[in-house]
Formats: C-alpha cells, structure tokens, sequence
C-alpha cells in the first residue's frame, strides 16, 4: 500500500518493480484514486508487459468511459495513450479491424501524431495492406514531427521495402533463414550439451500400468501433442530450452524486417499462402482460415496428423530433426485457426510438407488463406 506517499511518488517508484508487482500496488492505488486516470493508463502498460491483453483491453476501455466521465484535464490528456495502449492490446488479440479503428480515432484528432502514424503503418505491413502502409510512412516521415534518428530509419525501412518487391524475393526465404539460424544455435549449444551426458531432442515419457513407456500429453492437450523436449539431464531428468523465446533472425540485404513483421505471398497455391518476415523456427505460428465456418475440428484433424509425423522425425533424420511442441488449437474466429509449433531441428520440408496435407483438406473443404509468421492474414 501507498499510504504514506502520493500517487506521482508511488509511480516512481513501481519503475523498477517486476510487473506482477507493479500490477497488484497499481490496483491498490486505483482503488484508493479512481479518478487517476494516468494510474489507469500505467497498469494497462503493466498488463501489456505481462501479455495478459485482455485484461488491458478491459482496463483501458473502462477507463476511456471514465474520462469521458470526469472529463478533468488529466483524463483529456491521458485519452491518447489511452487509445495507443487499447490499440496495442487488439493487436495482440488479433483484431487488426479494431486496432485500425482504434488508430484511425486518434489520428482523426491528432493527424500529426507521429506514434499513433507510425504503429499504424506496422499495423497495415503487418496486415499485408502494403500500399496502405507506405502511405502512413511516407506521411509519417515528411511531417517530420518526431526525432530525426527515428525518421531516418524509417526512410531506410521504406527503401527495403521498395526493394524487397523489386527484386521479387520468394518469401520462403524468411522461413530458410530462421530454420537455418535457429539450427546452428541448437546445434552449439546441444553438442556441447551431449558431450556432457544430456540427451537431444528427448521425448518425454512416462510408465504406463502395464510397465511399457508412453508419451506424455500434458493435462488437456489434444491427443497428439505428445512433448519432445530440446535437451534433457538423463541423471535428474530436467529439461532444457534452446532460445528463451521466439528466435528472430534477418536475411542478409533485409535486416530491417526482421524488426517489422511485413507479410508477402508464396505463390503456386490454388488458396492464398502467406510467410512474415517474422517466422520463427522454435515458435512458427500457422493461421489458417476456411472458407466455411465450424471446420476447426476438421483442420485439427489435419495439424494432428502432421504433427505427429514430425514428431515422430519424418522431416528429419533417425536421431535428429523431430518436431518437438504443438499448442493447442487457438480459435480466432469461427472460420480461423492458429497454431504456435516449436519445429526444433526439423527440416523445412515440414513446411511444405503441411502444405501438401492442406491442399488435399482444400479438395474437400476450401481453405481461403494460411499465413505462416507473425502477422494478420489479409482478409481477417
């Protein structure tokens, strides 16, 4: 509690405090403060760090109706990083049509708002609304509003871009480039790791009543999301990753979209299929969206049994190469499907190979589109 200090000085001081921290003295002090919209506004960046973005999305809706309320000086001030934060958490629950809505409300009274221009341009490359983008770059860069470090990188960004279609760059090769990147990583650091007595790319099992061993699926996971682990200690049997998180690289002459997920198209499918600049290989995120509604138990049907073939290393080699965890299906919409897989040292034959199952599934159910990467399928 916050008893003893005022609410300028507790937010000071909740700077180097964790999130979950920062998140349980930030609802206290709303409690004591409500109509301290700028408390609002630092809890729903605290939640955002947290990647709990429907709780921000409550607590910035909420608190744009109570500046709409109280309409003090400081609720006018804070509606705008109100808005900013409301739009960052659509994003991150995959609601590009609101976040665009949320965008276009602040530019509507602030055109010169340089954040509010620029994310929204990321938004549209993100989105595959290539030309949309570019037009809220270029605006963004000749208002010249914000630091000139900034908009020089933006310039740059623009020249990649033009760049990147003149040149007709197969988009595959974002997935190559993080599949190779990732790879020698796992490599280094798992040799030196079985060099020691770890084991690689280890499933993991446990014993059955009858005395055989079993995969195990963790408690209400699909049948098939059996778990393959990077490395293990065979002496304590705990587990270990490779990359703590997504592992994002550049291919060379592009570096700049590793930062920017822009999404392009692979063609030669009779459905549209999409790869992101931002695709990485230990957390390859498959979107899939049916021209039907209700087919999401038929598309699982299909990831299942892909999945359990790389699990089992047929895109890879006896000992190496397995897919090694599947999420469970997350529905975005009736229609939508999206699946985040860690493809550990597999090969990128997986790829292909999901899309070879999903032209046959296509023959009996259409799909519309499949976007592999970070991103937003275009008819989203």
């Amino acid at each position: 509690m916050f008893k003893e200090s005022t609410p300028e000085q507790a937010l000071a001081a909740l700077k180097n405090e964790p999130p979950h921290k920062a998140k349980e003295k930030l609802e206290d002090l709303i409690a004591q403060n409500p109509e301290r919209i700028d408390l609002h506004h630092a809890l729903t960046i605290t939640l955002l760090q947290m990647g709990e973005a429907q709780a921000a999305k409550i607590v910035s809706t909420n608190a744009l109706a109570l500046s709409e309320e109280i309409r003090t000086d400081m609720a006018a001030t804070m509606e705008t990083p109100l808005l900013l934060s409301l739009a960052n958490a659509h994003e991150d629950l995959y609601e590009p049509k609101l976040a665009e809505q949320t965008y276009q409300k602040i530019l509507s009274k602030e055109s010169d708002h340089p954040y509010a221009r620029q994310r929204y341009a990321y938004l549209l490359l993100a989105w595959g609304r290539y030309e949309d983008a570019l037009t809220h770059f270029s605006t963004y860069i000749e208002s010249a509003l914000d630091e000139p470090d900034s908009i020089d990188a933006h310039k740059a960004l623009v020249k990649m871009l033009a760049q990147f279609e003149r040149e007709n760059v197969h988009p595959k090769n974002f997935i190559e480039a993080h599949r190779e990147s990732y790879v020698m990583e796992f490599d280094k650091i798992a040799d030196d790791l079985v060099n020691k007595g770890w084991y690689a790319e280890a499933a993991r099992m446990n014993r059955a009543e009858d005395g055989s061993l079993r995969p195990i699926i963790p408690d209400g996971a699909r049948p098939y999301a059996a778990i393959r682990v990077d490395v293990v200690n065979p002496q304590t049997g705990q587990p270990g990753r490779i990359g703590e998180g997504p592992f994002v690289v550049a291919i060379e002459n592009y570096e700049m979209l590793a930062q920017a997920a822009f999404i392009s198209k692979w063609p030669g499918y009779e459905f549209d299929v999409y790869v992101s600049s931002v695709c990485p290989w230990n957390n390859l995120s498959v979107h899939i969206r049916m021209a039907e509604a209700n087919l999401l138990e038929v598309v699982d049907e299909y990831i299942g049994d892909w999945y359990e073939a790389g699990y089992n290393g047929a895109f890879g080699q006896t000992d190496r190469g397995m897919l090694h965890e599947v999420t469970d299906p997350m529905g975005i919409d009736e229609r939508s499907v999206q699946y985040y897989v860690d493809c550990g040292r597999a090969q990128q034959k997986a790829v292909n190979d999901l899309l070879s199952r999903l032209e046959t599934l296509h023959s009996r159910h259409p799909i519309e589109s499949v976007l592999f990467g970070r991103g937003y399928l275009p008819d989203c």
